[in-house]
């Protein structure tokens, strides 16, 4: 083998084992799909990222909804939570692109419902949506617990 390669150097030509192109054609054959695997992992990393954060933020306005006296100040504190949350999640998450609903349970006067919906869309993904499926586009969390506790 190392004859071949001090012959190959001295004389200026290529040997001709006909394997020059094979790792372009390999390249060519696994980019593609380790770029797509790759993408996925971070468009899916950052959807389940907001899905998490979506429903955490809905459980702590139900939460922070308990202490109300009233619908009204349900109503105000669970909003209050939901956004002090969505602003600390800071850069991952805007309040922009969050719709909150907070309201008495429809039909049950000892239920008080937190619904939080966030437009995935906002992300800038959408270009890869051909390529790689997300479950919905708007994820949401709904929490209801009692009047009161």
């Amino acid at each position: 083998m190392l004859r071949r390669f001090v012959s190959w150097r001295a004389s200026g030509s290529r040997p001709e084992s006909g394997e020059e192109g094979v790792a372009a054609l390999e390249f060519a054959i696994v980019a593609p799909l380790f770029l797509a695997l790759v993408f996925g992992i971070i468009v899916y990393g950052i959807y389940f990222t907001i899905w998490i954060a979506v429903t955490e933020a809905a459980s702590e306005g139900a939460r922070a909804s308990v202490a109300g006296l009233d619908t009204a100040e349900r109503i105000t504190l669970a909003t209050d939570e939901v956004t002090n949350f969505f602003t600390a999640y800071g850069p991952m998450l805007s309040l922009s692109h969050a719709t909150i609903l907070a309201q008495q349970v429809p039909g049950n006067a000892g239920a008080f419902e937190v619904a939080v919906t966030y437009d995935f869309s906002s992300m800038g993904l959408g270009t890869l949506a051909g390529l790689l499926p997300v479950p919905t586009a708007t994820p949401t969390a709904t929490v209801i617990v009692s009047n009161g506790g």
